[in-house]
Order: C-alpha cells, then sequence, then structure tokens
C-alpha cells in the first residue's frame, strides 16, 4: 500500500473450510526470536489459539499451539499485540466477553509461559468495546499504542471520561463526547 492505493497482494493461503468457520479472532506481531513482525496469532472457534511463526509471501511459517481447546479462551473476543511492556518482546492485549482486559507478557507462543496482567476489570463499557489495532502512535518508540472503537451501553447513553473505573490506564476519551461510536486511543500503555 502506497500513495497510489493496494496493490501487489501476496496470497499467502487459499481459501479453506478451517479458516472460512474455526478462526474467530487474529492478531500479528512479533512472537519469535527474529526481529521481523511476521508471525500471527489465531484463536479458534473452540478456544484453541495457535501461533504461526515466519509467516510470507512462501506461506504460512510454522504453527505451534499456544493453548489446547479449551472453554476459557472461547471468550477472548479481542486480539490485538504490541510492546506493553517495553523490553522490545511483543505481548498479547485481551477483550474477554465480559469486559475485563489483560494482557500477557512477552508472548512466545506458550500461554502457559507467560505473566497476565489485568489492564480493566470486568465491566459493562469494556465488553462493549472492539479493539481495531496495536501499533506506534505516539511519540516514544515503542509499539505501545492500542486503537480501541467504544460503543455506548444501551442503558448508558454516554462513555466513560479518561480516568474513571472503566477507562485503562492513559486512555483518552473527550470530556462530552457524543452518544454513537467513538475511538479511544490507549496511549503508552505500560505494564510493570
Amino acid at each position: 500500500m502506497d500513495e497510489n492505493g493496494f496493490h501487489g497482494e501476496i496470497q499467502i493461503l487459499a481459501p479453506n473450510d478451517d479458516w472460512k468457520n474455526y478462526a474467530q479472532q487474529m492478531t500479528t506481531g512479533r512472537f519469535s526470536g527474529n526481529a521481523r513482525q511476521d508471525d500471527i496469532v489465531i484463536r479458534w472457534k473452540d478456544g484453541e489459539v495457535s501461533q504461526f511463526t515466519d509467516v510470507s509471501e512462501r506461506g504460512m511459517g510454522t504453527e505451534t499451539q499456544a493453548i489446547a481447546p479449551n472453554d476459557t479462551w472461547i471468550h477472548a473476543d479481542e486480539i490485538a499485540s504490541g510492546d506493553y511492556t517495553g523490553n522490545d518482546n511483543w505481548d498479547l492485549i485481551i477483550r474477554w466477553s465480559d469486559g475485563e482486559l489483560t494482557n500477557y507478557q512477552d508472548f512466545t507462543g506458550n500461554v502457559g509461559a507467560v505473566k497476565e496482567n489485568q489492564l480493566v476489570a470486568p465491566n459493562e463499557t469494556w465488553n462493549h468495546a472492539t479493539i481495531l489495532s496495536g501499533g506506534d502512535y505516539s511519540d516514544n518508540p515503542w509499539p505501545d499504542d492500542t486503537v480501541v472503537r467504544v460503543l455506548p451501553h444501551p442503558r448508558h447513553p454516554t462513555r466513560p471520561q479518561a480516568g474513571s473505573p472503566h477507562s485503562a490506564p492513559g486512555a483518552a476519551l473527550p470530556r462530552g463526547a457524543p452518544p454513537g461510536p467513538t475511538g479511544l486511543l490507549l496511549g503508552g500503555v505500560r505494564v510493570a
């Protein structure tokens, strides 16, 4: 993609029923030992989480199972990634179906081997949020920003203000935002 639009598409994997019917959430990032952001994490319909490392024009790379099918991860409604812990290893950000927001620190393909940090407790506001993208959108050198679309709760036509119990650290939500979808940038989210 450049100023002339999208072009040069490379098909990595032909359409198939597994990906069409079972892949529920995905994010890309740097989860393996190299310096490239060429890995994909998938949450499947049955709660299994897989990592594909070194994805390229040659194909999907190597698949490893990060966690076996389970009843917990079927509730991982949104998955994003970035370097939220500041040590050059990428993390997963998960928005759960109950509105909880967690960070899996220094993810390398094994959910059980990394530290889980709760960023936001379960709440009715965050279960109406959609994580759009993680990346580097601020003036610091880390990909530790997340763009979130927040929809108003049907019973609460306005969204929480930055710093409220339902906003994440660093949330930048304008005061008096009108009802309806609103973008929310979680800037410089750092997890200790």
